[in-house]
């Protein structure tokens, strides 16, 4: 049996997979965790109501954006936890300014 996705939510797992990358670059530049996780949540907000709203044929469905929203925060923050943090990927965005020759 064969997942069927549409487009949007393609789009929308993608973007999830993504914004902990978004988070590394404000680590980065020193903001606190709080403010950090706060970015999370509305990068997460926006991708679930651009996605809702890609999705919505008849109406808009608040829930349906929600939903998306607490799925694309988790999504972020697993992907965070469990795949960039162990690669050099996400060290390599930190350390950046720190490693460019001047």
């Amino acid at each position: 049996m064969l997942l069927h996705l549409d487009t949007a939510t393609t789009i929308s797992l993608i973007v999830s997979v993504i914004i902990p990358l978004c988070s590394a670059l404000l680590y980065r530049a020193h903001w606190s965790i709080t403010v950090i996780g706060v970015f999370t949540l509305a990068l997460s907000f926006a991708n679930g109501f651009f996605t809702t709203w890609a999705d919505a044929g008849d109406g808009f469905a608040w829930q349906q954006a929600i939903a998306q929203t607490v799925a694309c925060f988790v999504l972020a923050v697993v992907a965070h936890k469990g795949v960039w943090k162990a690669t050099p990927i996400e060290a390599s965005l930190i350390a950046f300014p720190k490693t460019a020759p001047k």
